[in-house]
């Protein structure tokens, strides 16, 4: 049988010459869409904002993209999105959320995260896996993976599809590049996202190959034009 490890590679590389050809962010979601299908989860979110925090200390609302929700979805989401507890959790934590960990310490959420909670699953949307992606300043961004599997448990596909998820949700936001528009050097950026200097080489060598563009300047502009990073 052929390890996961080799079909998601696959996924990968489609995912990678499907995006060179997204024209704007709307394309380029599709295209992530379809890459999260194939690792079997239906629906997707993607949401990013400025800062994952107000002036004031209150929690922001990250604009959302969504595909595959009921079309009434957003009826009553700008009251309950300040108090959405899957994206405080992947805030606080810093990491990836698989969200039956949210679901399980309900009880140490404040009652308007509990009521956003149940606004959300009264939609019907329960199982979710959310990619906190590191974007190296105040911003924030994430993309999560929606709905009950095609394949097996819920356990299992987050186990198999997680890291697979995680580096799609990276190279979609394009982290080293939003990093490269602000002026930071490889070596800044190897600090900024706790990776490693040669890691930051790699992904700008892959990068530049899937863009067909030959240096970081010309994948800036290129991300800039499909509107997966932001313009400063």
């Amino acid at each position: 049988m052929v390890g996961w490890d080799v079909l998601g590679g696959g996924i990968v590389r489609r995912f990678l010459c499907d995006l060179e050809r997204a024209d704007g962010l709307d394309d380029a979601v599709d295209v992530l869409h379809g890459t999260i299908q194939e690792l079997g989860f239906p629906q997707l979110i993607f949401g990013r904002s400025k800062a994952a925090r107000l002036g004031d200390g209150r929690w922001s609302s990250p604009p959302l993209i969504v595909r595959r929700f009921p079309s009434n979805w957003d009826r009553d989401w700008a009251r309950h999105s300040p108090n959405d507890p899957y994206f405080h959790s992947a805030v606080l934590s810093m990491s990836n959320v698989d969200w039956r960990t949210v679901q399980a310490g309900a009880d140490q959420l404040d009652q308007a995260e509990r009521d956003c909670m149940s606004y959300v699953s009264d939609l019907g949307v329960t199982h979710g896996y959310t990619v906190r992606i590191r974007t190296g300043d105040r911003r924030c961004a994430f993309v999560t993976a929606i709905g009950e599997p095609r394949r097996g448990s819920w356990e299992q596909a987050v186990a198999e599809a997680g890291p697979i998820l995680t580096l799609v949700a990276h190279y979609f936001y394009g982290d080293c590049l939003q990093l490269a528009a602000q002026g930071k050097t490889v070596e800044e950026t190897s600090i900024i996202l706790d990776i490693s200097s040669e890691t930051v080489r790699i992904y700008f060598k892959r990068i530049n190959a899937k863009l067909n563009v030959t240096n970081r300047a010309h994948a800036v502009a290129r991300a800039l034009s499909l509107g997966i990073i932001d313009s400063l």
